[in-house]
């Protein structure tokens, strides 16, 4: 949004106000929620209808299944705008059918990986017409300049010189694969050269599994290997402590957390799942593995962690992948060229755009 200066943007939640809202506001542009909560989908499509009445933006970009049915289904709307993180088939089904029905409402859809667009083409029908590809974008110079200041930050966490760390920044929810980290950290506590080769994993991130993963870490006696550190706001500090980046998914979109440790110049360990293999060039800026495979993702960290060599090598080619193809003044400019192509002579310059979301 900073970005995109020719457009007057505005924020809309349909729930209460969250944790993001501040962040909207201080950044200067206008909040508000309507603060639905459980009510009906007639009080919410009535209270929705009357705030874009009030407002009349030329465009709404919606986040999310539900704001962008409750626009589609208003009997005058503005122009929309659906964004796709992630390629979701696990809807329920009258959902799925519902999302394909009132499919052709929507003027364009924004997704961010081809991964992506096969979905929608393929199971909800959209007319790839209509579909345009929009990469993830990040400050790719400000995440690489926070990684270089490593010693601080390994101090800061008490971590030895001689440590491997491996790090995990997720959602503590069950597409993140945690099963899968916990087996493959076992594994590589259990192998022959862990002594020659000690490590630390550090998981961050907070969610409805966090108590069950804890308990699991500690039963397994993982719980010196594996330190959970809770939701962080200082990620960059801690891919700066980090030498390998581990996501071991079973589902995803494309995951900022791998854009942001390419971008930091380290190597990544991931499953090959959604849009990750359009981040992760196999072999050259990191190792895929096949999802639900502590073996292979094991192996593959036991790869890494033997080498600094390996690790420098697919660390730096990421970093130059994601200055290529992964920054934000590109990502910012390939959504207002959406904006533009959709309003190109029906507004004049400086219409808002509302954006909603859950």
């Amino acid at each position: 949004m900073r970005g995109q200066t020719r457009f007057a943007h505005e924020v809309l939640f349909l729930e209460p106000r969250g944790a993001a809202a501040p962040y909207y506001e201080a950044a200067g542009y206008p909040v508000a929620s309507l603060e639905l909560g459980r009510r009906s989908h007639l009080a919410v499509r009535t209270a929705l209808a009357a705030h874009l009445a009030a407002h009349h933006p030329a465009l709404v970009h919606a986040y999310g299944l539900r704001p962008s049915l409750l626009v589609r289904l208003l009997p005058r709307r503005p122009a929309l705008v659906q964004a796709i993180h992630s390629v979701d088939a696990h809807r329920p089904r009258w959902q799925a059918l519902l999302d394909r029905a009132t499919a052709g409402r929507v003027d364009r859809y924004v997704t961010n990986s081809e991964a992506g667009a096969r979905f929608l083409a393929a199971e909800r029908g959209v007319d790839p017409a209509r579909i345009r590809v929009v990469a993830n974008g990040i400050d790719v110079e400000a995440t690489a300049r926070a990684a270089a200041e490593r010693a601080p930050a390994r101090a800061a966490l008490g971590i030895p010189d001689d440590a491997i760390v491996l790090l995990t920044v997720a959602n503590l929810r069950p597409p993140k694969g945690l099963d899968v980290l916990v087996e493959a950290a076992a594994r590589l506590a259990a192998r022959a050269d862990a002594a020659a080769h000690p490590f630390v994993w550090l998981v961050a991130g907070d969610g409805p599994l966090a108590a069950d993963f804890a308990h699991d870490i500690e039963q397994r006696g993982l719980a010196s290997t594996i330190r959970l550190l809770g939701f962080r706001r200082d990620v960059n500090a801690l891919l700066a402590a980090a030498d390998i980046f581990c996501l071991t998914s079973r589902r995803e979109g494309v995951p900022v957390a791998i854009l942001e440790a390419m971008a930091a110049g380290r190597a990544v360990v991931a499953t090959r799942v959604g849009g990750v293999g359009e981040l992760v060039a196999a072999g050259e800026t990191g190792i895929l593995v096949a999802p639900g495979d502590p073996a292979a993702t094991a192996a593959a960290l036991a790869e890494l962690i033997a080498s600094a060599a390996r690790r420098d090598e697919l660390g730096a080619a990421g970093q130059a992948r994601a200055r290529a193809h992964f920054t934000l003044e590109r990502a910012q400019a390939a959504i207002a060229a959406v904006y533009d192509e959709l309003l190109a002579g029906l507004v004049p310059p400086g219409a808002s755009a509302t954006h909603t979301g859950q």
